[in-house]
């Protein structure tokens, strides 16, 4: 079931004042999506090293980023933590849409992070104060924790359906579907392919953006 900020694929959409109405006209928008795992060091750079770039041009308006949170890396945590912090990512974009951006940044700061290799548990109650650090207000906590069994749900849902996506897979430069997956793609279009998240990433996406914006 669509609600009112995340899409029935569990996307969401951020532009200038954060999460955006599910249904909102996007055709004059440059939409870059992004597929990401809350796990993932190649995310935590990408967030990292793009933030600034990302936040300029959504700040444009014409530019809003598509983002599909997954879990593929739920084994190489002690207690799922893709799925949860995906789920809760889901439930800020619905329950404080202005906050989705800021909590995405969030979860991917050097002082969260819980790194794959030396996995660190963060719980659900973690998850809660990183929200409340960022504004979020008991109320939106408590929507959000009531969703997240449901959310986690769709969110694995979604990720099988991304892994068996092999029109998706074809947009990759080596084939295979991986995390971070951005695809910048011109107003209108679906044609553009996900780009190389190797060496200068801020450059490469900069450039992708601007030629999708020609």
């Amino acid at each position: 079931k669509a609600t009112k900020h995340v899409g029935t694929d569990v996307s969401f959409v951020v532009g200038k004042d954060g999460a955006l109405k599910e249904g909102t006209d996007l055709k004059d928008k440059a939409i870059v999506d992004v597929y990401l795992d809350p796990l993932c060091p190649g995310c935590f750079f990408f967030e990292n090293a793009t933030e600034d770039l990302m936040e300029e041009q959504i700040k444009s308006g014409k530019v809003v980023v598509r983002y599909h949170p997954l879990m593929f890396l739920d084994a190489n945590s002690t207690d799922k933590y893709s799925s949860r912090a995906s789920a809760y990512l889901i439930g800020v974009a619905d329950a404080a849409p202005s906050l989705a951006d800021d909590f995405l940044r969030a979860i991917f700061t050097e002082h969260f992070y819980p790194t794959e290799d030396n996995y660190r548990p963060t719980s659900n109650a973690d998850l809660d104060n990183l929200f409340k650090s960022i504004g979020g207000t008991d109320e939106q906590v408590k929507k959000v924790n009531d969703n997240l069994t449901k959310n986690m749900k769709s969110v694995y849902d979604k990720t099988l359906l991304v892994l068996k996506d092999k029109e998706l897979s074809a947009k990759s430069p080596t084939g295979q579907m991986y995390t971070p997956f951005v695809i910048p793609n011109a107003p209108g279009k679906t044609d553009a392919n996900a780009i190389s998240i190797q060496g200068d990433v801020n450059g490469t996406l900069k450039n992708a953006i601007e030629k999708a914006l020609k």
